[in-house]
């Protein structure tokens, strides 16, 4: 039995997590990591700061090569998770899949939550605020992928996703619940002491400035100005700090690579669970990591940093996101640059309805206590396997 992943990402820590490869070697599976990060357009020239080396990664010179290799698997015995963009480019592998009757299957960690974030626009909006000739192109695009995906029969054996939400899968297919990572992270690190002895508020960095999937979406060029973004975000720590009387200590994103951007503040990389679950308040501008301050019922802070972006697409991006996660959870924005905020300590309230709500929806499975996600993952896999 075999399971080979297909990834536009280097295989790191993280990822052995997700795709639980110890788990399943130990278990007689044969395991496969297939990095086609060099020959996929959207990613080929993405610098990641990462990667884990392991005896189960596969890289690749050209895409017919990764086709002949999808062609000499045995499709009685393999099992492949597809963790691609699904375009035009991908969509070749897709096909493959069909013609020689592989099974495979969809596992989207970030669907529901980064959908959770995403606020509808009317109509009016998307046209007055967006280039028509990149429109048109790119409502033309998902059609083609619509059409060649149907016309194929092209679609996962399974979709996994986390949380209850089912509206957010693209296809017709059976969906089953997992955990969201972090439920899985926050389980564990409820047990442990905390890292800091003393109160303090942290921020949860996103790498806004520097994150690879920016370039991954097509976004090139600086997508804000770097000096004036760390200069309000620490100006913005010390008016915090001082209505508060406690530092802000920093939870780095895990691709980052800070100096001293954040001047003398206390930064900490593969800490943020930890950080989250004891801290006093969390700060976020669109990190997924809230997660770990709705679970443990903390207030949240959030940030609209939109006025220092410079490209327009993710400038409506993330201010569009605060404003719909402010809705969903009933917590409040402050605009970093707005040098005459008012702020209380009193107007940052949890709304515990809310919060679980949104955790239900979004993070939770749905035998959530029951099965841990390896088991269900494991156990649908073996059915496809087994053709049952």
């Amino acid at each position: 039995m075999k399971i080979i992943i297909l990834e536009h990402e280097p295989f790191s820590e993280r990822k052995q997590k997700h795709y639980f490869n110890e788990d399943f070697i130990k278990e007689g599976f044969k395991f496969e990591y297939w990095d086609l990060r060099s020959i996929l357009s959207y990613t080929r020239s993405i610098q990641y700061n990462y990667e884990l080396e392991s005896g189960v990664v596969k890289k690749f010179a050209s895409k017919k090569e990764v086709i002949n290799e999808i062609k000499r698997q045995n499709s009685l015995d393999v099992v492949f998770i597809v963790e691609l963009g699904i375009n035009i480019e991908t969509v070749s592998y897709l096909k493959i899949f069909s013609k020689y009757n592989f099974k495979w299957v969809k596992m989207d960690y970030y669907l529901n939550p980064t959908s959770s974030f995403v606020l509808k626009k009317s109509y009016k909006d998307i046209f007055l605020k967006t280039n028509v000739v990149k429109l048109f192109k790119k409502v033309c695009d998902k059609i083609f992928i619509n059409i060649l995906l149907k016309y194929y029969r092209i679609s996962p054996e399974v979709f996994f996703v986390t949380g209850e939400e089912e509206k957010n899968v693209p296809f017709e297919t059976k969906i089953i619940s997992l955990n969201y990572f972090d439920v899985i992270e926050w389980e564990i690190e409820k047990t442990k002491v905390p890292l800091l002895d003393y109160s303090y508020i942290v921020f949860q960095d996103i790498m806004i400035v520097d994150h690879p999937d920016i370039k991954r979406n097509g976004i090139r060029g600086d997508s804000l100005n770097r000096r004036k973004y760390f200069e309000s975000l620490n100006i913005f720590f010390l008016r915090l700090e001082s209505i508060y009387g406690i530092p802000v200590v920093i939870a780095a994103h895990p691709k980052s690579n800070y100096s001293d951007e954040f001047g003398t503040r206390k930064v900490y990389i593969g800490q943020t669970a930890n950080l989250s679950l004891n801290a006093n308040l969390i700060v976020t501008h669109g990190s997924l990591s809230i997660s770990y301050a709705l679970l443990s019922y903390k207030p949240i802070l959030l940030l609209d940093v939109s006025s220092l972006i410079v490209n327009t697409i993710l400038k409506d991006f993330f201010k569009y996101n605060v404003i719909n996660l402010s809705k969903n959870i009933d917590c409040c924005i402050v605009d970093i640059t707005d040098n005459d905020f008012l702020f209380s300590i009193d107007s940052v309230s949890v709304n515990k309805e809310k919060y679980y709500e949104y955790s239900r929806l979004n993070l939770l499975a749905k035998d959530y206590g029951i099965f841990s996600n390896y088991v269900i993952f494991k156990e649908e896999i073996k059915k496809l396997l087994n053709n049952e």
